[in-house]
């Protein structure tokens, strides 16, 4: 069956999923559209209220390759809109025919421009940076490592200053460093969870010994799965919060944690009665 699309406002066409579309289809579909109009919206904020100009966003982009760190970030922002507005193909000739960049140092300077976006507070900083390398370098870093420099003013100890003074090769080290730390504690998570649902299996074949009809409980494995990850989640992200040293000073946060503690109270003693009615009741009695 051919795929119908319709159009909208922007000229782009919209997939209409087809009768008997499988599931991965129906995905891919959605994920399409959810991309464009993220592209859309990212060169939206560049654009303004300008119509687009090939000639001037092409000379602009010229204009700030001369300058450092804020000319790679200002830069990429302008590829980005020349890139949603001529497409992929006709994009990559005028990169390396006409503004005489490769195509991969196009790449890094969007890549750049949208981490830029994502860390404002960083980039007040970047201009700062002696070597474009150490730009890319440092925006390449774990996002929660970003994170607390944002915020905080500070990456894995080092200050501001700090940075500055690195040469390409201390920052390169450092942000491997970063990145090798990284992997290990997802690789640590993952090994937990996965440690965690193979003791799930044996308990629920230890269950089924004491179960005189042989009952296939398999297939509460999932959910308890579900559940267990929820729940350290949610322990987790609420340790971090309230025992977080600057909620100190903030008054308005106490309470809130305090409000979120009542209502774990209220909830759980709501599931332990539910829960003993449910075991004792009639069915649960038998």
């Amino acid at each position: 069956m051919p795929l119908k699309t319709k159009g909208n406002a922007d000229g782009k066409k919209l997939a209409r999923i087809p009768m008997g579309a499988s599931d991965e289809t129906k995905e891919a579909l959605h994920k399409s559209d959810v991309e464009f109009f993220t592209r859309k919206s990212k060169t939206m904020q560049i654009e303004g209220d300008l119509p687009y100009d090939r000639v001037l966003y092409m000379n602009e982009v010229r204009f700030y390759l001369q300058r450092t760190a804020e000319g790679i970030i200002e830069a990429g922002k302008r590829l980005l809109v020349i890139k949603e507005k001529e497409g992929k193909g006709e994009f990559m000739a005028l990169v390396e025919d006409e503004i005489g960049i490769p195509y991969r140092t196009a790449t890094r300077f969007m890549h750049t421009a949208l981490k830029a976006e994502k860390y404002p507070a960083i980039t007040t900083q970047l201009a700062k940076l002696a070597s474009c390398c150490n730009v890319y370098a440092l925006l390449e870093a774990p996002e929660e490592d970003l994170q607390e420099l944002e915020t905080k003013g500070v990456l894995a100890g080092n200050t501001v200053d700090d940075l500055q003074r690195m040469s390409v090769k201390e920052m390169r080290n450092l942000i491997n460093k970063l990145k090798t730390e990284s992997d290990k504690i997802v690789k640590a998570e993952v090994k937990a969870l996965e440690t965690e649902k193979r003791a799930l299996v044996k308990e629920l074949d230890r269950l089924k010994a004491f179960d005189p009809e042989n009952t296939d409980i398999s297939w509460s494995i999932a959910q308890m799965e579900a559940i267990s990850k929820l729940h350290n989640e949610f322990d987790t992200a609420l340790r971090l919060f309230a025992f977080d040293k600057r909620i100190l000073a903030h008054p308005e946060l106490q309470a809130k944690v305090e409000g979120i503690h009542r209502e774990v109270e209220v909830r759980f003693k709501d599931f332990v009665e539910n829960w003993d009615a449910f075991v004792d009741g009639p069915e649960g009695g038998e």
